[in-house]
């Protein structure tokens, strides 16, 4: 740990980075592009149906009502 300055002393800050900055924003470019994205990744100008977001025709929704929910609910119990 480095020596603690003396309270009342003054600061002096560089701003003006070396060269092996490009290089860290390089490797944050690439990091980043690596990531999942949402504002890149999904389009957000399809209009999504709230009651049904994954798009569920309805016949497939009423079989399962039918024949899957009962027996899912069977074997919960």
């Amino acid at each position: 740990m480095p020596p603690a300055s003396p309270p009342g002393s003054a600061a002096r800050f560089n701003w003006e980075y070396d060269d092996g900055h490009d290089r860290l924003l390089a490797l944050y470019r690439r990091g980043k592009e690596k990531q999942w994205d949402g504002a890149r990744r999904i389009d957000w100008d399809l209009e999504v149906d709230p009651y049904d977001p994954l798009g569920i025709p309805d016949e497939a929704l009423r079989r399962l009502r039918q024949d899957g929910a009962p027996r899912l609910l069977q074997a919960a119990q």
